[in-house]
């Protein structure tokens, strides 16, 4: 009996000390697990807008003169007032916005001719019938920008820019303007510059455009607009060029971009 009563004990005393330490190994386990939330370390995206590049012209009031000696004997007309005697006083002026429009476009294409000259030429055969007192340059004879240069400087009508601030009056509508490159932008010496520069390729002129409006300020040329074919990826288009451009102003003055003004000639030839 007094065996029985002992086992009975320790059994009871072995069952107490049992779950008791389980008990609280437990709650030792439960208090040292720690729940951990994942820290966002995203960073919110920032998106950085670039300024939209505006080409502006300054106001200005300065007035502007042509010097006659500038000219190097070259005659140039009014487009407008030449071609009512040339054209049989039909609006010239007109007809190459109408047709500038139409042009608009035609894909960049040395191959099939709509390269810059090319469209030069499209334009002329625009209006070539309507102007049966005027003689005009062909791409058979003209294929190149500096073909066509020289085309007009053999008939006395070219005009080399060697300061476009003096020349700017002779932007008009109707005038055929001749670019360098923009490449070489800074490396032209204005005043050397002569026919057989303009005729180097590499060196001379490489773009030609023709004007269809000219936006004035105080007497001065603050833009014009001119139809040319661009350059490939670019098709054919109506595009203005600026006295200064605000947010470039080293951009050459009344150039094509980074392309320098270099020279100019009315379209229209009288016939001899």
């Amino acid at each position: 009996m007094k065996t029985t009563i002992s086992s009975l004990l320790f059994v009871s005393i072995f069952c107490f000390t049992f779950f008791s330490c389980k008990k609280d190994a437990s709650k030792a386990n439960q208090s040292t697990t720690k729940v951990t939330e994942p820290v966002s370390t995203t960073t919110p995206n920032v998106v950085e807008t670039k300024p939209t590049e505006k080409e502006e012209p300054i106001t200005t009031s300065t007035t502007a003169t042509i010097d006659d000696q500038e000219t190097e004997d070259a005659t140039v007309s009014n487009p407008a007032s030449s071609a009512n005697s040339l054209c049989g006083g039909k609006d010239l002026i007109s007809k190459i916005n109408t047709s500038a429009n139409s042009l608009k476009g035609t894909p960049y294409s040395q191959a099939n001719k709509t390269d810059c000259s090319g469209m030069f030429h499209k334009m002329l055969d625009t209006f070539r019938e309507d102007c049966p007192n005027a003689i005009l340059p062909t791409i058979e004879k003209a294929r190149s920008s500096r073909d066509i240069a020289k085309w007009y400087y053999d008939q006395g009508t070219l005009k080399i820019i060697r300061d476009p601030a003096k020349n700017n009056q002779l932007i008009k509508p109707g005038m055929v303007m001749f670019y360098g490159y923009g490449a070489r932008l800074g490396q032209y010496d204005f005043n050397t510059l002569d026919i057989e520069t303009l005729m180097t390729r590499g060196e001379g002129i490489n773009h030609v455009a023709i004007v269809t409006s000219v936006e004035m300020k105080d007497g001065v040329v603050e833009s014009y607009d001119i139809f040319h074919g661009r350059t490939v990826g670019k098709p054919a288009d109506v595009t203005t060029s600026s006295r200064v451009y605000t947010n470039r102003p080293e951009l050459p003055m009344y150039g094509n971009w980074k392309e320098p003004w270099l020279a100019v000639a009315d379209v229209l030839v009288p016939k001899s």
